[in-house]
């Protein structure tokens, strides 16, 4: 206030011109300096809808990236399982000097070759990030049972917890003495062979093709493994013989749980959805595994959802009784195999951000607007108007 009561009495003593150019300018001064703090902090906060998209862009990339090491993964470890199983295989009917259709009705030797794939397999299963692996062998213990058709021999082993080295394994489908002589445990609801009919697309996997191994593995679609209520996805490479010849198929199991607890997000948004879907023009929400933010629960999409545009790289993903914003693409799985991946928040979610980074925008220049209206008054009594009044005092 000295600084004004000392600036007043200065424009007192100044000759009329001189003080009102000294007030125009220290206005237009202060003016300039409010109007460049504005453009700072709009700078600052930029648009809204591109941080949100900016923000799930780097979200889907991580998420992607993610899928990418992992099905990279998958694959190598595919690969040595398929060739490690198929040369068991090999290996015991050279030893026995069979053909592989004779191990129809041989329980004997299918219990060998149990006893031998066992160890390998619960290694690889270790050795992978997945709730399972299994090997499964076009061939049964006795064709003249009832549901033979369907009915094959191999092992099926799980986790039973956390992915940790040191994690008990359950033996889901295979020889319970063969299991148990490996300290691995009988499942719940653990059966002698698998069921063909429960497996997903069994006779088109079981096609032979010439296509090299490192090629020839697929996912196949979610399913509820039988006798259980886990929704499971299997990760799946063909086993061949030296000859050629279709031995079965074997890979690793990729379920629900273990997908929401091992690709959980870490992220800013206070509800964020990530999904792994069939490639299609939509997104099959029900036939997805899905994981959420590691901050806690999400609510998984349940519904074929469908994609708009949203301009930029935002998708809007809409749903029978739900809507969500966020990002979509096709991404290769192999040759012959793609996927679609999303991230995606709730679109009321989408549109609070939207309507709170608005707010912030509106109230910073509301208050901009009250400064200058401020300072105008502020001159105008204080300076102008004591100016003008001298002025007419000087005339008279």
């Amino acid at each position: 206030m000295h600084f004004v009561d000392r600036h007043r009495e200065k424009i007192r003593q100044s000759p009329m011109s001189s003080r009102l150019l000294w007030a125009c300018l220290l206005l237009v001064v202060l003016l300039v300096l409010t109007f460049g703090a504005a453009l700072f902090l709009f700078a600052s906060l930029h648009n809204t809808k591109k941080d949100i998209s900016r923000s799930l862009q780097i979200q889907f990339s991580v998420f992607q990236n993610d899928m990418e090491r992992y099905f990279d993964q998958l694959a190598v470890m595919g690969v040595n399982l398929s060739e490690d199983m198929s040369a068991e295989v090999d290996k015991e009917l050279a030893l026995r000097q069979m053909s592989f259709a004779q191990l129809n009705d041989s329980p004997e030797v299918l219990n060998a070759l149990e006893e031998e794939m066992i160890e390998p397999l619960c290694r690889r299963l270790r050795q992978t990030g997945c709730s399972g692996a299994f090997v499964l062998l076009d061939a049964t213990v006795n064709t003249r049972m009832e549901g033979a058709e369907h009915s094959r021999a191999g092992l099926y082993v799980q986790k039973s917890g956390a992915d940790t080295p040191t994690v008990p394994l359950l033996l889901y489908r295979g020889s319970a003495d063969v299991g148990k002589t490996h300290s691995v445990m009988p499942h719940r609801k653990w059966r002698m062979e698998f069921q063909t009919d429960q497996f997903p697309d069994y006779d088109r996997w079981m096609t032979p093709g010439s296509v090299p191994l490192y090629q020839s593995y697929t996912l196949t679609e979610r399913f509820e493994l039988p006798g259980t209520s886990e929704e499971v996805q299997l990760f799946l490479l063909p086993l061949r013989g030296r000859d050629g010849t279709m031995y079965g198929l074997c890979g690793f199991e990729i379920s629900e749980s273990y997908f929401k607890q091992n690709f959980a997000q870490p992220t800013g948004f206070d509800r964020l959805s990530c999904l792994l879907a069939p490639a299609g023009d939509g997104l099959a929400a029900d036939a997805a595994l899905s994981s959420g933010t590691t901050g806690g629960y999400f609510h998984a999409p349940r519904d074929m959802l469908v994609l708009r545009s949203m301009g930029g790289s935002l998708t809007q993903l809409i749903g029978s009784d739900s809507a969500y914003a966020g990002i979509s693409e096709l991404c290769r799985l192999s040759e012959n195999q793609s996927y679609r991946l999303a991230v995606c928040i709730p679109m009321t979610d989408y549109r609070r951000l939207i309507f709170s980074g608005n707010l912030q925008m509106l109230l910073i220049g509301l208050f901009i607007l009250f400064f200058v209206v401020f300072c105008c008054m502020y001159f105008h009594q204080h300076i102008l108007s004591p100016a003008f009044r001298q002025f007419e005092e000087d005339r008279r």
